[in-house]
């Protein structure tokens, strides 16, 4: 008689689920943790009240606040509370995920009640860390930072993808799949972005100087312009990394193209370059051992299929994959819609005459030295995202709706709003780099000019009549 055909052994299949449970528990611990490093790194944007405390009485203003909706104004005395329960629900999730991973990848079948229980645990602190940080976000539009916002979506995702059957392998690798398209599609709409002759001419040039100077030795000024079909290995690069992340036969070596990728921003961003805040090495830093948790584990063939019916599942990913197709149209705003280092978007400028920067002295550290062209010589630009980036350790929201409540909460800082002038620059033209523009000089310019938009523009503490 034939021999049978030998079936898996059980301890081979619990491997086999042991290893996608582990999979997406160390990505969850890897994900709560450098959530809780870069809330950290940008610490006064979490916790204003803090540096408040700490700020002496000669130091720069800090940067004002716009609510997504201006009755959160009133309200702000919830934000204290609910920023050290965002930070340390994200700090209990690190933990929580990081012992399940141990403990599911030693296959300790014997502690299965404490293993559910500290599921509960995680489950809880992902929920609460959800909802805190989406509060947090609607007392301040600048809260909605990229790395935040992807950290939401893949803990939210995880959470709609749990289904009954948790013993099915299955399951975990579905969930694994649908963080790895959310993560390929950032790479894609990221190299999108960029495919843009202002990028070209602008950051991927000194991008391109910084990297030549670090390696060579040389010392070329920053503004140096280099030739766009050189500036373009920085788009392109992206794009092959989306496309061979989204194929499984050639995902393993992507990976290592990716890392490097990484490593270079890392190279051009970090102290020996252009001496980024700590929260951009932070990130591409995340992004790095992303690559390896999410993408190197390659199953094979017959069992590299992911179940469609987990529909919340299935409708959260096609929702945050396919939101930034509405970029274009106003319906998302850019960093949903993954354009980072892409300068093309709108924005806001703000000048100031002489007798203005002479009355807001807290903000001369962040006024241009250098007279402003076309408004003469008693005007200087005051610039904005030096002053996030000082104020907060970020860089400032990349919206004109955003950037013009902070506009405004600069002019009702003097006595003669007149002295300042605020600047709308719009979308740059992909091809040409050209810029629509409109100056608003007076009250009912910019209060007119704020009804475009369907989200608040008043800062935190304003009035809802512009002076």
């Amino acid at each position: 008689m034939p021999d049978a055909p030998k079936l898996p052994e059980p301890n081979l299949i619990e491997r086999h689920e042991g290893s996608e449970r582990g999979v997406v528990f160390a990505f969850l611990a890897w994900s709560g943790g450098f959530q809780v490093a870069l809330a950290l790194a940008s610490w006064s944007l979490w916790f204003p009240v803090l540096q408040s405390a700490v700020s002496e009485d000669n130091s720069p203003a800090p940067f004002p606040s716009v609510p997504w909706l201006a009755l959160a104004s009133g309200w702000t005395w919830l934000e204290w509370v609910l920023a050290p329960v965002w930070l340390g629900a994200s700090l209990v999730q690190t933990i929580t995920a990081g012992a399940l991973a141990m403990a599911v990848t030693r296959n300790e079948r014997q502690k299965a009640p404490t293993i559910r229980r500290i599921e509960i645990w995680l489950i809880g602190s992902l929920v609460l860390g959800i909802l805190t940080w989406v509060a947090l976000v609607g007392w301040n539009q600048h809260r909605l930072q990229a790395w935040a916002y992807l950290a939401t979506w893949i803990h939210l995702l995880f959470l709609l993808g749990l289904g009954k059957n948790r013993e099915n392998s299955e399951a975990w690798f579905a969930i694994r799949q649908r963080w790895s398209w959310l993560i390929v599609s950032v790479y894609f709409y990221s190299a999108v972005s960029k495919f843009d002759h202002l990028f070209f001419v602008t950051l991927g040039s000194q991008f391109l100087t910084t990297l030549w100077n670090s390696s060579t030795g040389a010392n070329l000024p920053l503004e140096t312009v280099w030739p766009w079909w050189m500036t373009l290995a920085f788009p392109l690069g992206e794009l092959m990394v989306a496309i061979g992340l989204a194929n499984g036969r050639t995902r393993r070596p992507v990976v290592f193209l990716a890392m490097i990728l990484h490593g270079l921003l890392l190279l051009i961003l970090g102290p020996w370059g252009m001496q980024h805040h700590p929260g951009v090495l932070l990130w591409n830093l995340f992004f790095i051992g992303q690559l390896w948790l999410l993408f190197w584990p390659v199953r094979p063939p017959d069992a590299n299929r992911v179940p469609f019916e987990n529909w919340p599942a299935q409708f959260g990913l096609y929702l945050v994959v396919l939101l930034p197709l509405a970029q274009p149209w106003g319906w998302c705003d850019s960093w949903p819609a993954w354009e980072l280092y892409a300068p093309r978007g709108s924005r806001i400028q703000v000048f100031l005459a002489a007798p203005a920067i002479e009355q807001l002295p807290e903000l001369a550290p962040y006024v241009s030295q250098d007279p402003s062209p076309e408004f003469g010589p008693l005007w200087r630009e005051l610039r904005l995202d030096q002053w996030s980036l000082d104020q907060r350790g970020v860089p400032i929201y990349p919206q004109d709706r955003f950037q013009l409540g902070v506009a405004i909460a600069v002019r009702q800082r003097v006595v003669d709003s007149e002295q300042v002038l605020i600047r709308w620059l719009g979308p740059a033209n992909r091809w040409t780099g050209a810029r629509d523009q409109e100056l608003l000089t007076s009250s009912q310019d910019i209060e007119d000019f704020g009804r475009r938009f369907f989200w608040n523009v008043q800062p935190t503490g304003s009035s809802s009549k512009i002076e």
